[in-house]
């Protein structure tokens, strides 16, 4: 399964070498290693793959693969939020760069990722 994967993400395929980051990372298929997960999710990150750009902020966020690096998680997180992908929108509210450390925030896009049915109802109440 990995060769094909492998061929397309050697083209510069971006779902191939984000698909690949995601075989290293979660050990399916391919033993787990966090370094070439990070070197995979970077390649389609920078083409702009909004998956990918969230996978590389929640390596740098825990430190996996790559030094444990607040900032650049949320510099990654944004971009992948700025095209839409709602999980993204949502840890954008968990992490800060202001201090240096993952803080417990305010969502501040609950408006945007509603719409996109990804949102928790809240309970009517009588």
């Amino acid at each position: 399964m990995s060769t094909w994967y492998r061929r397309s993400a050697a083209q510069g395929f971006a779902p191939a070498q984000n698909q690949l980051g995601s075989m290293y990372e979660n050990n399916i298929g391919l033993p787990q290693d966090y370094k070439r997960a990070a070197t995979y999710y970077r390649l389609a990150a920078n083409q702009g793959f909004a998956p990918a750009q969230y996978n590389l902020a929640a390596l740098f966020e825990r430190g996996r693969g790559v030094r444990r690096d607040y900032k650049q998680a949320l510099s990654w997180y944004r971009k992948a939020a700025d095209q839409g992908l709602s999980a993204a929108e949502k840890e954008i509210g968990y992490t800060s760069a202001d201090s240096g450390s993952s803080v417990i925030m305010p969502r501040p896009w609950p408006d945007i990722a509603a719409p996109q049915n990804t949102a928790t109802p809240t309970p009517k109440t009588s």
